[in-house]
């Protein structure tokens, strides 16, 4: 009789073990590899916010340069930026700004960034005018002279002063780039 009990009680720990710790077993495994494949998707979110905030410094550290690029290449015109900055240039070089005109160009070609034309008509001594070109190139605001034309100036009074035309592009962003 002990051995049939204990027969029993083996067979039903057998039948307990096989219905019910087996299959959760199996679960557990299918568990471990969830939680696995979850660990993994969290390094790698983890590694990309690192990437983020190293990316965040690495803009902080160069906001000077971009503040920089900015005023080299603004996202607008500014007109009256460039008109302030012409008439910055011209009294500081000793040449008087008689006319200016600016208008935007249109140029089907160029789909990166935008022209504004401008054209001064500037009066002054010829090494003043040199000097003046010699700021507008040393300038932030990226332009291109296109065009000089120099004549004697016969309304004023000292021979040395000439009238001079100067066309010129600056440059800027299109809006949305």
């Amino acid at each position: 009789m002990k051995n049939i009990i204990a027969s029993v009680m083996i067979g039903a720990s057998f039948f307990l073990f096989f219905a019910f710790v087996l299959p959760e077993y199996g679960s557990i495994n299918v568990i471990r590899a969830a939680v696995s494949e979850r660990q993994t998707l969290l390094e790698k979110r983890s590694a990309m916010v690192a990437n983020v905030q190293q990316l965040k410094k690495d803009i902080s550290a160069q906001q000077a340069n971009i503040t920089s690029l900015q005023d080299f290449l603004p996202t607008t015109s500014k007109v009256e930026e460039i008109i302030a900055n012409i008439d910055t240039l011209t009294s500081q070089n000793g040449v008087q700004l008689k006319d200016f005109t600016i208008g935007d160009v249109k140029d089907a070609n160029v789909k990166d960034y935008q022209k504004t034309s401008v054209d001064l008509n500037l009066s002054g001594t010829y090494a003043s005018f040199l000097n003046f070109t010699k700021q507008l190139e040393r300038n932030l605001r990226l332009s291109d002279v296109s065009e000089i034309s120099m004549a004697k100036d016969t309304q004023s009074i000292s021979s040395d002063l000439l009238m001079i035309n100067l066309k010129m592009q600056v440059y800027s962003i299109k809006n949305g780039q």
